[in-house]
């Protein structure tokens, strides 16, 4: 081994050898520094880049979520106004023309310059004068935020209205949805869009059929078919109601006495201010039900019929009662419920 060496080291070519070597594998070790040294740079800066790049996105989605809550702020802000200057335009101080507004009348009204500001509808159209004029008594202020869409449909809707019974109904419609914003269904104003004094004439003329607090007209009480006849009443005519969705087109079952139930008095709707009163007789059993199959009266129907005018039937109510008498059950229409 030592004679190796010392060749080893008297050889000048080994020497350059080792020392060659030696420099190439300081180059290398050199080289994959930088290299290591490169990738970490790399690494950051991309690192770096992707922070910016989560942080404009972050900045992007907050401008947005802001740009969103301000245009929803300016339309909230923007209903606001409109409920305020619906308010104002409904008021119940009428800036008629002239001095004497005490003497004025229903037809000055009529040429009286009123505008419903956010609708741009004049009040100068007699059709929707006379709506406005008829609508303005039934107004009951308050702050509950309304429906400016279901206003501006009935408006819409008074524009094309020129029957006094028609104008009535549209009057008592858009009291209705300004003190109870969403209390009319579009449904239901789709239907009245569809309605003629035809048809409310109809309408009334079955109400008055409308005797217990169900709100349905009756359609096979005991033997009402014959009734129907004797009186003029038609299932034809009951037909169109449903038609117009008025009246649901299946009946169901109304209850006016339970078994074992001796006397009641329906009081949930007056029939035409007074309340029907029940009682068995005392020589008849009570363990049968007493009951009759109605045609109801839809959700619209219902909100459509407190607007009408029809009168009491008192033929109907003398063969309601001739017929409860002979099912041993008294009938009578009282003022007042004790």
């Amino acid at each position: 081994m030592i004679a190796i060496g010392a060749d080893f080291i008297k050889n000048p070519e080994l020497i350059k050898i080792a020392q060659a070597n030696a420099e190439k594998s300081k180059l290398e070790k050199a080289e994959k520094e930088n290299v290591l040294q490169k990738s970490k740079e790399e690494n950051r800066i991309k690192k770096n880049e992707d922070e910016k790049i989560k942080e404009l996105e972050k900045n992007k989605q907050t401008q947005e979520k802001e740009v969103k809550e301000l245009a929803f702020k300016k339309e909230i802000e923007q209903k606001k106004v409109e409920e305020i200057k619906i308010a104002t335009s409904i008021d119940k101080n009428i800036d008629f023309e002239g001095d004497d507004k005490e003497s004025q009348s229903e037809n000055d009204a009529v040429s009286a310059n009123q505008t419903i500001a956010p609708l741009g509808i004049s009040t100068k159209d007699k059709k929707l004068s006379n709506i406005i004029t008829k609508t303005i008594p039934k107004i009951i202020e308050n702050d509950t935020p309304k429906n400016i869409d279901n206003i501006k449909l009935i408006i819409e809707e008074a524009k094309l209205v020129t029957e006094e019974s028609m104008q009535d109904l549209i009057a008592g419609i858009l009291a209705q949805e300004y003190n109870e914003p969403n209390s009319v269904p579009r449904k239901t104003i789709n239907i009245i869009k569809s309605l003629s004094k035809p048809d409310l004439e109809l309408f009334s003329k079955y109400l008055s059929l409308c005797i217990f607090d169900d709100k349905g007209v009756p359609f096979d009480f005991i033997s009402v078919r014959n009734i129907y006849l004797e009186l003029e009443y038609t299932i034809d005519e009951i037909m169109t109601l449903t038609d117009l969705g008025l009246i649901t087109p299946m009946t169901v079952g109304c209850t006016i006495l339970e078994p074992n139930e001796e006397s009641k008095v329906h009081e949930k709707e007056p029939y035409f201010n007074k309340y029907v009163s029940l009682s068995r007789s005392q020589s008849v059993s009570n363990n049968n039900l007493i009951s009759f199959a109605v045609y109801p009266l839809s959700q619209s129907g219902v909100l459509i019929c407190r607007f009408l005018k029809f009168e009491e039937n008192i033929q109907f109510t003398n063969w309601i009662e001739q017929q409860l008498i002979n099912r041993g059950v008294e009938f009578k229409l009282i003022d007042n419920v004790e």
